[in-house]
């Protein structure tokens, strides 16, 4: 019967340093690019934006700088086979502004 009442207790939740919380944001939003990465690679284009723009949206740019010009060629790359041509333009337009060379 112990086991049952302990089914319906509350237990305390876990309190995240503020620290312990951007890690796994950061771990969060990689794990999106990196969803991206493979979406692209199937071909599954649309799922892949989805994913881009996620990371966007959790700050993958600022937590992987060194990413973001990869990021902005697949996420281009994506929007040019979905027939989003300006879209895809800007986005190369960044890409190529972030790759230094």
């Amino acid at each position: 019967m112990n086991w049952f009442t302990s089914l319906f207790t509350k237990r305390p939740n876990k309190i995240y340093t503020n620290e312990e919380h951007q890690s796994v944001k950061k771990s969060q939003t990689f794990e999106l690019y990196e969803k991206g990465k493979e979406n692209f690679l199937d071909k599954e284009m649309y799922q892949a934006l989805l994913n881009f723009d996620e990371a966007i949206e959790n700050g993958f740019t600022v937590y992987f700088q060194n990413y973001n010009a990869e990021l902005f060629d697949l996420r281009a790359r994506c929007l040019q086979e979905l027939k989003f041509d300006f879209d895809a333009i800007r986005d190369f337009d960044k890409s190529i502004s972030l790759s230094g060379n």
